[in-house]
């Protein structure tokens, strides 16, 4: 299907119709030996896929770019008090054969013990929107994922850990730009 022309009720152009950008943030932390993955249950107030398990996501929003999306979805979702520069960019999901075709920025963030995180006081973006917030061990995931996010997770979980990425940042920032494989 061809991008479509969108014009306003004046016949004015607005722009295209066309597949939309999103992001996904796969939020981890070292529990003792452990790594864990913030995980959200989505609520009635959901797109779709209520009552499924995925990590921070969301769209794009205009005049944002894909790190003040991540940011805001963080907030929103977790009220996770974090520092922006410290999110990676690690893959970028094009394919047509996604959800409802969305190009999907994947971005990792690594907790460290100076965020503060009040799931409570979270902002939410829509109503309803995630019932619930939880860390889950990256070794047991369970099957109610959607949006393929534990196939993701465990892909990013070897990927740090071949990497040793995990050790590099407890010591230095490494630039938001770093995309590694």
């Amino acid at each position: 299907m061809k991008n479509q022309e969108c014009y306003d009720k004046n016949g004015k152009f607005l722009g295209w119709f066309s597949r939309s950008m999103a992001v996904a943030v796969f939020i981890f932390r070292k529990n003792k030996s452990k790594w864990e993955v913030l995980t959200e249950i989505r609520g009635s107030g959901a797109a779709d896929f209520q009552g499924k398990r995925c990590c921070v996501c969301g769209y794009c929003e205009f005049d944002d770019t894909l790190e003040e999306t991540c940011t805001k979805e963080i907030l929103q979702e977790t009220n996770l008090v974090h520092h922006p520069e410290r999110l990676i960019m690690v893959d970028i999901n094009s394919s047509p054969k996604s959800n409802h075709q969305n190009i999907t920025a994947h971005y990792v963030y690594v907790l460290k013990g100076d965020e503060k995180m009040e799931f409570e006081k979270r902002t939410g973006g829509e109503e309803n929107e995630i019932d619930s917030i939880e860390w889950i061990d990256t070794g047991f995931l369970p099957s109610d994922f959607c949006f393929g996010h534990d196939v993701l997770i465990k892909e990013y979980v070897s990927r740090l850990q071949k990497n040793n990425i995990f050790n590099r940042l407890k010591g230095a920032f490494l630039g938001k730009r770093y995309i590694f494989y």
